[in-house]
């Protein structure tokens, strides 16, 4: 009995237990479900969704992406590309419009999948448009490379555009080209600051091609690298001493020398390269430039006169600068439009000077003008060494000069000899006769006639006279003679002497 009694009082508090135990659970679950709302409620007030009376509401809602660190975005860009064969900041073609194709730059590749699972219909580029300078993100089916094989399909088209439309696409085809031939040349070039810089709505004539344009001093700052070495004049005493003389001259060479070599080192390090090709191409206006390709001989003879090397007088700083110089030339004649250029001559009389003075307005942090002025006067002072260093030959050059119009003066006078035929004139003679034709044989022979009937024509003496003169000739012997040797009768022959 007692055994039942305590059995089921052992089910009783184990039925009461359990009981307990499911209504502390449902008390929990319900709390968490509570405090779900909440914080739900929470972030709604926060965030509120759209709903269909708040339509800029909706509009502002964006959907949330998992954010990736610069090292992970730096990975999946390199997938992307690897996949893609395009990268960021390469040049493109982007489809606009009715199947046109823009030039663009790639500014970042995107992936709008789940996941980082990326598919075509997911890739995404965010591009700048260089003939507008707009930015817009497309899908990266819309995107070509710039050396895609129906690059001439793309440039065709695009000139069926609009007269206004067909302008726009040539020249951003053009700058594209131009950008990526400085590439190639190995010159380091921002192409954001390239094409976004105020240089994307057309390309200007005589535009530069480089990404370092030219600043007026006041928007440089930092301290100039470079200056026109001073240096003292000589003395009347000094000039006349050789000894003084020459130690003043090697004391300016050693300081022009030791100033020059930051220009030298800024030349071929290649830190004027886009300028020089930009000159060659004619986008950055030159004078040196037009007065070599100009068809005027006093121009081409003035820029053979003017000063190629400006301060620079060490001949091996000079060398330097020219290998450079003509190793652009080499290697950017072939998009040129010289024609027929003669490149040592054209690196001498153009690129060195003008890669001096580019050089000058740099590191001496001014204008091109007044780079150019600087140049004029370092090309003064090396002239003023030169003729302290050799003051004889300025005593011999006049002596020479009058020698030679001494010279001039006796040839002009036998040129005016009266009776004298000139060498023009006697040239056009014989001109007129090798041309054959027939005045000028008519009147050779008219004055070969002239002069036969001008000259006296010689006494004819028969050879019988050659033997003595006439007067003492007897012909009568003479007849006997031959009538003897005939065999006629001498009676006979004496008579016919009588008679």
């Amino acid at each position: 009995m007692e055994d039942t009694v305590v059995q089921i009082g052992a089910q009783l508090f184990t039925a009461a237990t359990s009981k307990k135990k499911k209504t502390v659970k449902a008390k929990t679950e319900i709390a968490i479900e509570l405090d779900e709302k909440s914080e739900l409620s929470k972030t709604k007030e926060k965030s509120p969704l759209p709903g269909p009376s708040s339509a800029s509401e909706a509009t502002a809602t964006k959907t949330l992406e998992p954010q990736l660190s610069s090292e992970e975005e730096d990975e999946e860009d390199e997938a992307l590309s690897e996949r893609l064969g395009i990268k960021r900041n390469d040049i493109v073609w982007v489809k606009q419009g009715q199947n046109v194709f823009w030039p663009g730059l790639v500014l970042k590749i995107l992936n709008r999948g789940l996941r980082g699972k990326a598919r075509t219909n997911t890739i995404q580029m965010r591009v700048f448009l260089i003939h507008n300078g707009s930015k817009l993100t497309v899908q990266s089916t819309k995107v070509e490379s710039f050396d895609s094989p129906n690059r001439k399909e793309f440039l065709e088209t695009g000139q069926k555009q609009k007269a206004a439309l067909a302008t726009e696409h040539a020249r951003a085809a053009q700058k594209a080209d131009k950008f990526l031939r400085e590439r190639v040349l190995g010159v380091n070039i921002d192409p954001v600051r390239f094409f976004c810089l105020g240089e994307t709505k057309v390309i200007q004539e005589h535009e530069s091609s480089s990404s370092e344009d030219d600043e007026p001093p006041e928007e440089q700052v930092g301290i100039p690298q470079w200056e026109l070495p001073s240096i003292e004049d000589l003395s009347a005493a000094e000039k006349k001493s050789s000894a003084a003389r020459q130690a003043w001259i090697k004391n300016s060479k050693d300081s022009r020398r030791a100033s020059n070599q930051a220009l030298v080192e800024f030349i071929t390090g290649g830190k004027v390269g886009a300028h020089l090709v930009g000159l060659y191409r004619g986008t950055v206006p030159s004078r040196r430039h037009d007065h070599y390709t100009s068809e005027d001989n006093d121009l081409r003879q003035k820029l053979k006169r003017s000063s190629w090397w400006g301060p620079i007088d060490d001949q091996l700083q000079q060398e330097a600068i020219f290998e450079y110089c003509h190793d652009v030339i080499e290697r950017s004649k072939e998009v040129g439009v010289v024609k027929g250029l003669d490149t040592i001559k054209y690196a001498f009389e153009v690129f060195c000077p003008e890669a001096i003075t580019k050089a000058i307005c740099k590191l001496a942090m001014v204008d091109m003008e007044t780079a150019a002025e600087i140049f004029e006067k370092g090309a003064q002072i090396v002239r003023a060494c030169e003729a302290l260093e050799q003051p004889e030959a300025e005593a011999v050059e006049p002596v020479e000069e009058e020698s030679l119009e001494r010279e001039k003066a006796i040839v002009e006078t036998e040129e005016e000899v009266p009776g004298r035929e000139t060498p023009a004139a006697e040239e056009a003679v014989v001109d007129e006769v090798l041309e054959g034709t027939v005045e000028a044989e008519e009147t050779v022979k008219a004055e070969t006639e002239e002069k036969m009937t001008a000259e006296p024509e010689p006494d004819v003496v028969p050879a019988e006279a050659e033997e003595g003169p006439s007067e003492n000739l007897d012909t009568g012997e003479v007849v006997r003679e031959e009538l003897e040797r005939l065999g006629v009768d001498s009676d006979l022959l004496k008579e016919i002497e009588q008679t």
